[in-house]
């Protein structure tokens, strides 16, 4: 397992900007999932509050569900332990190593050093080693606090390490400690640096690769550089899943919805709120620096589900020029991708959208149903017939969920 290329940092220590950096070379596959953005210079998404936009999966373009299938690479070490699934998955990990040949895939482990070595003895092992652990516990506060603990999936990160009567502080840094020390094991084979900023160096970086054998592609190289290097984490834009602990900022968007119209999300009661709940549902929202600014929901409908259920934004999405794909909407862009991958949990492959048939008082919905007249002469709907729903003719649509994500796959890459 020559060709796996590991990255050895502790949380908070920008081990997945490093990946990035180092998925700009030819010879070494970027996990294309949607999540984490077709290209390492696109940030991941959909992962929930004060999440790290550099964060990636081990998943490639294809994967769906929950748990390890032919596009992902089995979790290893703590990554397996928070999961309940095997720790040293070597036969898995031998044929994945064939499979991309003589590519080299990336892990970014959490894990101690000696741990790490046991599992991948012959691979590429790039080390960061933190000078200062009270600022990697500051940034893990920005970057991961939020993030749900799998090892208590109930509880965040910062909840599962503040405990037993001690602070986060204390007890992360113990944590992130023991990890460090075993890095004092590193050999010659081993890369070792102290942040992610030295590979930002042009010469650094490139005699890294020199080291690892690794095919520098000068232009993916600037482009991942322009988006890591500074360490601005924090994304701009959020999309993840909303419960009834976000009222805090549903409530303030159904305001604003009142004032600009749109009757169908001016209250919980109108947009359905806790029926689509109570149907098996589920809601989703994008939030930009903290104001929800768009939403939609999900629930079960005919042999699958109804996406897009109450979509509305308060402000479109920021696209060059007219987008024929309708990508300038949040929902469509953003939420479908995750009521796709959501739907899929629940075992379905069917996704159905609605859309009014006669024009409403804001006069947007007629505009809607127009827009996917266009999208299925593109492929990407099917129009099923037109049925009453909730006392309203709408349209009925089927989603092509491979051509959906091939458009948005295209439209990434166009503007980035």
């Amino acid at each position: 397992m020559d060709n796996y290329l590991i990255i050895n940092a502790p949380m908070g220590c920008k081990g997945h900007q490093v990946g990035r950096l180092l998925a700009s070379c030819d010879n070494v596959l970027w996990y294309d999932h949607f999540k984490n953005g077709s290209q390492p210079w696109l940030p991941s998404y959909g992962l929930g509050k004060t999440f790290s936009r550099y964060h990636f999966n081990r998943r490639f373009e294809g994967a769906y569900g929950q748990g390890t299938d032919q596009y992902t690479v089995p979790p290893v070490l703590e990554r397996a332990e928070a999961h309940n699934t095997d720790v040293h998955p070597e036969e898995q990990l031998l044929e994945w190593s064939k499979k991309v040949y003589p590519n080299n895939l990336l892990v970014v482990t959490h894990a101690k050093l000696t741990d790490s070595k046991k599992l991948f003895p012959n691979a590429k092992h790039l080390i960061v080693y933190p000078q200062n652990i009270d600022d990697v516990i500051e940034r893990l506060k920005i970057v991961g606090a939020d993030y749900r603990w799998s090892r208590n999936p109930q509880l965040t990160l910062q909840e599962a390490f503040t405990q037993d009567g001690q602070t986060f502080e204390t007890s992360i840094k113990q944590f992130i400690q023991d990890i460090v020390t075993t890095y004092d094991l590193a050999d010659s084979n081993d890369i070792v640096i102290h942040d992610a900023e030295e590979l930002c160096d042009p010469v650094i970086f490139a005699d890294c690769c020199d080291k690892f054998n690794l095919d520098i592609n000068y232009d993916n190289y600037e482009k991942v550089l322009n988006f890591v290097c500074g360490d601005n984490a924090k994304p701009q834009y959020e999309t993840y899943r909303l419960f009834d602990k976000d009222f805090n900022i549903v409530e303030p968007f159904l305001q604003e919805c009142e004032k600009k119209g749109f009757k169908n999300n001016n209250s919980l009661k109108t947009m359905k709120w806790d029926w689509c709940m109570q149907e098996g549902g589920a809601w989703f929202g994008t939030v930009k620096e903290g104001e929800l600014i768009s939403i939609s929901g999900i629930h079960p409908f005919k042999d699958g589900y109804r996406a897009l259920f109450r979509g509305a934004q308060t402000q479109p999405r920021p696209v060059k020029g007219l987008n024929k794909y309708q990508f300038q909407s949040w929902p469509f862009y953003s939420h479908l991708a995750l009521q796709v991958e959501w739907a899929r949990w629940q075992g379905s492959d069917k996704i159905y959208i609605t859309t009014n048939v006669s024009n409403d008082d804001s006069g947007r919905m007629n505009r809607v149903h127009k827009s996917f007249a266009s999208l299925e002469k593109r492929g990407i709907v099917t129009h099923c017939g037109i049925e009453e729903i909730f006392y309203t003719q709408q349209s009925v649509w089927q989603l092509n969920i491979d051509k959906y994500f091939e458009v948005r796959k295209i439209h990434e890459n166009e503007s980035s």
